[in-house]
């Protein structure tokens, strides 16, 4: 019976993201199959949610409360050790310094070390301080791997460029789409529209305050296509106006009027903003994976993404690619896209195949024969 532990440290927060939802899904997949010759512990930053995480047997949960650094080198090892593991997997960049159980990580990328982070524009103190960690951290960590995980052949470039000696040890496990992803029907996202007085045809931008995310280009490109179809919308999720305005600048009174700014969408809920969608627009600058673009796929939407990074591997020609730099060439390809219903059908059809690719199952029957090594 071999004891795999599994660093979960983030998936009890309120907003989840890109790497929480990898490891909630692995962990799902895990409990539903109940592998044999395994016994799981589980780590959390917080207290379990017992309806959304039920007891099952063969995965036990480990949960303390503390601060980012603390938890993950002072807390992490000890729990690792006293549950006398013969694998940690730590699922998000960083990883343990010290210790004796032997460890395995997921480095999803390694932005951090383009550009020293302390002194980069646009970023807030929290991604300056976790940046900074992360340059301190993957470095030694790596090292110490028994294996190291990444989640496309772009990044795993990276990793084995920047750290020759992991070459030998680095797998790409591909991210996934969940089951919930899939188009929504018609009465559902006209309820959505109804409840958010979205009467209107609207595209949509997951946003963001990290400069990858390319926030500035995408709102940029949207100014320039508002004049030539003014009657657009566009709808923002994860950024408050304020901080759009800003980015706007002297053209935010005009263009802000196009804009709704919807907060923070639940996961359970995004597939349905997106089917809703004429379009789903991602342009970032920089990614590893990029799970939104086939989740965007999944719910049945023309995804507009950059042709940059990871994002032609993921993509994999089921989705027009522009130039994240370039913002009118951003605004030709939206208005392409909103105007020609043809032209979305046939995004739509490629996408939804590209995204039967990605499956979550096969990324656990992966991670599982590393479990095994």
């Amino acid at each position: 019976m071999r004891r795999i532990g599994i660093e979960a440290q983030r998936i009890m927060r309120k907003d989840k993201h890109g790497m929480d939802m990898v490891v909630i899904n692995q962990i799902k997949q895990l409990m539903a199959h109940k592998p044999e010759g395994f016994e799981f512990f589980i780590y959390i930053n917080g207290v379990r949610n017992k309806t959304e995480w039920p007891d099952v047997e063969g995965f036990h949960w480990r949960s303390f409360e503390a601060s980012y650094p603390v938890w993950e080198q002072n807390w992490l090892p000890k729990a690792a050790s006293e549950d006398n593991l013969d694998l940690l997997h730590c699922t998000s960049n960083t990883a343990p310094v010290y210790g004796e159980t032997p460890l395995a990580v997921t480095v999803h990328d390694i932005i951090y070390y383009d550009i020293y982070p302390l002194f980069a524009k646009g970023f807030t103190p929290y991604q300056r301080f976790g940046n900074m960690y992360r340059r301190w951290n993957v470095k030694r960590v790596i090292k110490k791997a028994k294996w190291v995980a990444t989640v496309s052949n772009f990044e795993a470039k990276r990793i084995a460029n920047r750290f020759p000696k992991v070459e030998g040890k680095l797998h790409t496990l591909y991210n996934a789409v969940s089951d919930s992803f899939k188009p929504a029907p018609k009465e559902v996202c006209d309820t959505l529209r109804s409840t958010n007085n979205l009467l209107e045809p609207f595209f949509l931008f997951l946003g963001n305050t990290d400069p990858k995310k390319n926030t500035a280009g995408a709102l940029k490109a949207f100014a320039l296509a508002l004049k030539d179809v003014p009657d657009m919308k566009m709808v923002v999720a994860d950024l408050d106006e304020q901080f759009i305005r800003k980015v706007l600048g002297s053209d935010a009174d005009r263009v802000m009027e196009n804009i709704k700014a919807v907060g923070y969408i639940p996961n359970e809920e995004l597939h349905v903003w997106m089917t809703s969608a004429r379009f789903f627009l991602y342009p970032s600058l920089r990614e590893s994976f990029g799970i939104p673009i086939i989740e965007g796929m999944a719910s049945g939407t023309p995804v507009i993404t950059s042709n940059t990074t990871c994002m032609p591997e993921v993509s994999g020609g089921a989705a027009p690619l522009i130039n994240p730099s370039d913002p009118s060439e951003i605004a030709e390809v939206m208005l392409n896209l909103w105007s020609d219903p043809e032209e979305r059908q046939k995004w739509i059809a490629k996408g939804l195949e590209r995204a039967k690719v990605f499956s979550w199952q096969e990324n656990v029957k992966q991670l599982l024969e590393l479990y095994k090594s």
